[in-house]
C-alpha cells in the first residue's frame, strides 16, 4: 500500500477473511513524519501502540477472540558444550526456565554437535519443529546464541561454534552451519507467526535475501546491527538483557499482553546495551502485524476450544481518511464495536480485525506549499513582464513579452547570435584618408558581384554550423 496522502490522516485496519484472494497490497507500518505545522501533531510510536492495544481489547471482547496465542513453541539453538567456545549453557538455562516456567511456553533445546554435518542437523531440527507445532493460532520462536558471520559472496549467514576455523573431532567437516539454507522452513512452510531471535555477531545481516511471507507475521529481533559485533555471555550480553526485560515486562503487565516493540525498547534501555542496541526487522511481508507476549492460561485442549482454526487465506485492507490527527478512547471503542457488529451482520467470515497503525499525513500541507510556491512564481513572472529585463546571457525582454522565453527559444536566440558574429563584415563603403572622407564610387555590376559573393559566404558559414542540437552537458540560465 502506498503512503497515505489524504488531507489529515488515515487509520489502517485490516481484517482476515477466509476467502481466497490472489492480489495483496503491502501495508507500511512506519509513521509518516513531516515538518512545519503537521509535525506538531504527529502520532508517536507509543501513542499508536496504546491505540492499537485498546482496539485489540475491544475487538477480542466483541468477536470473542482470545488474546495472545493458542500455543507458543520455542526452539533454542546452541552448540554442544564440547564445541561451544562461548559457554552459553548458563544463559540458555535461565532463558528456558523463564519461558517455560512463567510464560508456560513449550520449549526445546537443540544442540548442534559434530556427529554429522551441522547444516544438515540444523535443517532437520527446524523442519521437525515447524512440522510439530505449525498452526494458524501458534507463535513459533526460534532463538540462537553463538558465533555468526555473513558471506557477502555466497550471500549466506553462517553459524560457528568457534571464532576460529575448526573441524570436527570425529568427522572431516567444519563446525559451522549455513543458516540461510537451514532456516527455509520458517519462511516457506510455517503457517503461523514466527519470531526469530539472534544473539550473534552481524545478526542483522540475516535479513538479506529472506523469502517473502504471504499472510502471517515474521519478525526478527537482532542483537547486533549490519556488520556489527555483539557481546558474549555475561552481564553485557544481549541474552542477559533479554531475560531481565521479559521478567520486568511480565511483572509490569501480569494480565495484559506486551508486544515485541516494547521488549526491544526495554532491552535497549539497559546501560550495558547502549553502545550496541538491538534491532527489529520485518522481512517483505504482506502481514505486518505485532508479536504479542502473554503467559498462557488453562490447558492446551481448553484453549483450542476458544480459537478459530480456519486458515487465513486473504487480507482485506481498509483505509479511513480522517479529518483529525488522532482518535480518542471513546472514538476507538465505538468504531471497533460498530465494525465488529457490521461484520457479523454481513456474515463475513472473519477471524479477527487488527489495528495496523494510524499514520499522520503531510500530503495536504505539502500540496499547499507547492500551490503557494506556484502562485509566488506567477506573480514574480508577471512583474518581470512589466519592465525590460536583461538576463545573464545578455538577452532582454520588453513589456510586450507577456510570456518568458522557453529554453528552446533561448537556444535558438543564442545560436542565431553566434551565427551573426561569425559572419564576415561587409566591405566598407567609405574610408578615411587624412582629414577627408572619400566615398567609393561603385558601378552597378561591381555592387552586384559583391552582393553575390557576400551571400555565398553567409550560406557557407550557416552550413558549417550544422544542425541545432542541445548538448546534455550545456547549462542554460533562465532569463
Amino acid at each position: 500500500m502506498d503512503q497515505v496522502v489524504n488531507s489529515e490522516g488515515a487509520a489502517l485496519i485490516h481484517t482476515q477473511p477466509q476467502t481466497q484472494c490472489n492480489n495483496f497490497t503491502q501495508t507500511p507500518q512506519r509513521l509518516i513524519k513531516g515538518n512545519g505545522e503537521a509535525a506538531k501533531v504527529i502520532v508517536t510510536d507509543q501513542e499508536n501502540l496504546k491505540m492499537m492495544q485498546q482496539w485489540n481489547n475491544v475487538m477480542c471482547k466483541e468477536m470473542k477472540v482470545p488474546q495472545g496465542y493458542q500455543s507458543v513453541a520455542v526452539l533454542i539453538i546452541k552448540w554442544c558444550e564440547e564445541l561451544d567456545e562461548l559457554r552459553s549453557e548458563e544463559e540458555v538455562g535461565k532463558l528456558d526456565e523463564l519461558l517455560r516456567g512463567r510464560f508456560h511456553y513449550t520449549t526445546e533445546i537443540f544442540q548442534i554437535d559434530d556427529t554429522s554435518k551441522p547444516t544438515r542437523q540444523l535443517k532437520r531440527a527446524i523442519f521437525n519443529f515447524v512440522d510439530k507445532h505449525n498452526g494458524p493460532n501458534t507463535l513459533l520462536i526460534v532463538y540462537y546464541t553463538g558465533h555468526g558471520s555473513y558471506d557477502e559472496v555466497a550471500k549466506q549467514y553462517m553459524l560457528h561454534a568457534s571464532s576460529k576455523e575448526t573441524r570436527s573431532l570425529h568427522k572431516n567437516h567444519q563446525t559451522s552451519a549455513d543458516w540461510t539454507f537451514a532456516a527455509t522452513p520458517l519462511s516457506e512452510d510455517a503457517e503461523c507467526d514466527v519470531l526469530l531471535i539472534m544473539d550473534s555477531c552481524f545478526a542483522s545481516n540475516i535479513t538479506k535475501g529472506l523469502n517473502k511471507r504471504e499472510t502471517r507475521v515474521y519478525k526478527i529481533l537482532c542483537a547486533s546491527a549490519m556488520d556489527k559485533p555483539t557481546d558474549g555471555p555475561g552481564p553485557k550480553s544481549f541474552t542477559t538483557a533479554l531475560i531481565n526485560s521479559l521478567t520486568k515486562l511480565l511483572e509490569e503487565n501480569p494480565d495484559k499482553p506486551f508486544v515485541l516493540r516494547q521488549l526491544c525498547e526495554k532491552i535497549n534501555r539497559y546501560p550495558e546495551r547502549h553502545h550496541r542496541p538491538s534491532l527489529i526487522w520485518t522481512p517483505d511481508s504482506q502481514h505486518d502485524g505485532e508479536i504479542e507476549f502473554l503467559p498462557l492460561k488453562n490447558t492446551l485442549d481448553e484453549r483450542k476450544k476458544t480459537f478459530n482454526h480456519n486458515e487465513t487465506r486473504a487480507l482485506l485492507h481498509l483505509r479511513l481518511s480522517l479529518t483529525n490527527k488522532s482518535l480518542n478512547h471513546r472514538q476507538i471503542t465505538v468504531l471497533c464495536k460498530a465494525l465488529c457488529e457490521a461484520v457479523k451482520e454481513a456474515k463475513v467470515p472473519v477471524r479477527r480485525i487488527d489495528w495496523q497503525s494510524l499514520q499522520n499525513s503531510t500530503g495536504a500541507e505539502k500540496f499547499a506549499s507547492i500551490v503557494n510556491a506556484a502562485k509566488t512564481a506567477q506573480k514574480w513572472t508577471h512583474r518581470r513582464s512589466q519592465s525590460s529585463v536583461t538576463s545573464r546571457d545578455g538577452l532582454s525582454q520588453s513589456p510586450d513579452d507577456l510570456h518568458p522565453q522557453t529554453i528552446d527559444q533561448l537556444l535558438l536566440s543564442d545560436v542565431a547570435a553566434k551565427t551573426t558574429l561569425a559572419l564576415p563584415s561587409p566591405p566598407p563603403t567609405s574610408r578615411k584618408r587624412g582629414s577627408t572622407e572619400e566615398s567609393l564610387d561603385l558601378s552597378d555590376s561591381q555592387a552586384k558581384r559583391r552582393c553575390e559573393k557576400l551571400n555565398k559566404q553567409q550560406e557557407q558559414t550557416v552550413h558549417d554550423l550544422g544542425p541545432i542540437t542541445p548538448s546534455s552537458s550545456q547549462e542554460f540560465d533562465d532569463p
